[in-house]
């Protein structure tokens, strides 16, 4: 398995193999044709969801890096991997979010201004899921910016829509045109209250290149916001780490299936940050309209519970995870 690796092992002799799962897609190939040559194989995760939502590990890494404590007793128990080769190295794609010249930069480029935000109203900041997980975001949509413009959300608030990636694909071009017709429907006649955010994701041989700059981009706009609304997805995380408000749309179809959206609180991943109490989760809209002006009036409501879910995830190197993940794969072989 994996032997069209063999000319690249062969060529570059590696003393390590870095991949970013634990053996999923075309990971687990790699890493087979990196075992059969004795070279050292590790597994940088890269998603708080890997450990427990994507099946059993397709290869056996010889070392897996984690976010967090909780990640590493997962990798231990549901894939069998000695403890004794689990290194807990922090979140590097958010080092980012603890740096002080970031967040004194982003204050001076506000992306909202620059999308046509006005600074004299509150801000809800709505990320998507993927579409396909959740279909149901061209109605909340719709239905939200109705509700502001009827006065049923306290604080006339505006609403940014930032789009999940998976949006940009070719294969989501119909849903991502369906989503920008709605949207100029609604801009047209309730000018001034929606923004639609695409992430900069410049596509490379049909899958897409996530740069540093869009992700701070987003954090701009997560830590100048007010409400952070979203659909069960690692914003949940980022938004506890800028202290922000959680609302999670818990109606709506999950995925082409009967279930509720909110069908995903069965998940591990999410159980656990459940448990915190940091996000309030909306099974109806009405719900959602009640939770947005509360939290608006007062963005303090949760704090406390929005500080225990980020010191759950991010645990460990705040700042520099990167480095210290780079210094422990440098000393591999």
């Amino acid at each position: 398995p994996g032997k069209h690796y063999d000319a690249y092992l062969d060529k570059y002799k590696p003393e390590v193999v870095v991949t970013s799962s634990l053996g999923y897609m075309i990971d687990p190939l790699l890493m087979r044709a990196a075992r059969r040559k004795n070279i050292c194989t590790a597994s940088v995760i890269h998603s708080w969801d890997n450990t427990s939502t994507k099946d059993y590990r397709g290869a056996l890494p010889d070392k897996v890096v984690t976010w967090n404590s909780i990640m590493a007793k997962e990798v231990e128990i549901f894939h069998d991997i000695d403890k004794s080769n689990i290194f807990v190295g922090g979140i590097a794609h958010w080092d980012s979010f603890f740096c002080k010249s970031d967040s004194e930069e982003e204050k001076r480029e506000n992306p909202f201004l620059e999308i046509g935000c006005s600074e004299d109203r509150p801000i809800i900041y709505y990320g998507t899921s993927s579409y396909k997980i959740f279909p149901g975001t061209i109605d909340v949509i719709t239905k939200l910016i109705e509700a502001i413009e009827t006065g049923r959300i306290w604080g006339h608030p505006q609403l940014v829509v930032r789009l999940h990636p998976s949006y940009l694909y070719l294969a989501a071009r119909e849903k991502l045109n369906q989503i920008r017709s709605t949207y100029r429907e609604l801009r047209q006649r309730y000018p001034g209250s929606l923004y639609l955010d695409l992430p900069q994701m410049p596509q490379i041989n049909g899958g897409l290149d996530m740069p540093l700059k869009d992700l701070k981009r987003h954090a701009s706009m997560l830590r100048q916001s007010d409400v952070l609304l979203t659909e069960y997805s690692t914003l949940v995380i980022e938004a506890a780490i800028f202290d922000k408000p959680i609302i999670n749309v818990g109606f709506g179809r999950y995925r082409n299936t009967n279930k509720p959206i909110s069908y995903l609180e069965t998940f591990t991943h999410i159980q656990r940050i459940l448990k915190t109490q940091a996000s309030r989760n909306a099974y109806s809209f009405d719900d959602l309209c009640k939770m947005l002006s509360l939290y608006l009036q007062d963005p303090s409501q949760d704090r406390q519970y929005r500080t225990v879910l980020a010191e759950q995830e991010v645990e460990i190197n705040k700042g520099y995870a990167g480095r210290t993940i780079g210094d422990y794969l440098a000393g591999l072989k």
